[in-house]
């Protein structure tokens, strides 16, 4: 005779919390990733470059869209890795804007970003070398501080010629490597009490 599993489940809501000895997830706002990431990197690139919003596109797409013709210019970007530095940190705030009276643990970590960029078409080379460029400018690289991130340095360009319908075109390719600082809170209370004895030899 099988053996029948039963579950109870309840309406009262679990707190997030270090009150309760259950896994604790973050609140608050998460920094972007995935799709949210990648438009923030796209749109800094179409800005530096100058193309069309619709030249400058995400690498990889559920759904790929139709190539520009071999005498457009246009660029393809994309994440390829994401490392972490060292040991995240964790530090205990005593009054945190999410819970003023409670407190909360802050988890900081220092993340390296290394981007691909692809230029494709006939000025695919000048362009490319206008992003690693033009990245480096101060004030292109300041419009990334909103998000704790900074250019850290601009790989060399490599040309990767690609076929297709017969004839070759031209293609230029860019890493950047960018660094970001990250934060989460988890709702860890402050320690209202605790009972303890001290033994003296």
């Amino acid at each position: 005779m099988p053996i029948v599993m039963q579950f109870h489940t309840t309406d009262m809501p679990i707190e997030n919390s270090s009150r309760v000895n259950d896994y604790l997830t973050p609140v608050g706002t998460s920094p972007p990733y995935d799709a949210d990431l990648e438009d923030i990197l796209q749109w800094w690139a179409q800005k530096i470059t100058g193309l069309a919003e619709d030249l400058v596109r995400p690498r990889w797409q559920p759904i790929p869209p139709r190539q520009p013709e071999a005498d457009i210019t246009w660029c393809a970007l994309g994440i390829v890795q994401v490392s972490t530095s060292g040991t995240p940190q964790i530090i205990h705030e005593g009054t945190d804007i999410t819970d003023p009276e409670n407190g909360a643990d802050i988890l900081i970590k220092h993340e390296r970003i290394e981007v691909m960029a692809s230029f494709y078409g006939p000025l695919s080379q000048q362009y490319c070398d206008m992003l690693k460029d033009g990245c480096q400018m101060p004030q292109n690289n300041d419009q990334l501080k909103p998000y704790n991130m900074a250019l850290l340095f601009a790989d060399e360009i490599r040309s990767i010629p690609t076929f297709r319908n017969t004839q070759w075109l031209k293609r230029y390719d860019v890493r950047l490597y960018l660094s970001r600082k990250t934060s989460r809170i988890y709702q860890v209370r402050n320690l209202a009490s605790a009972s303890f004895e001290i033994k003296k030899d």
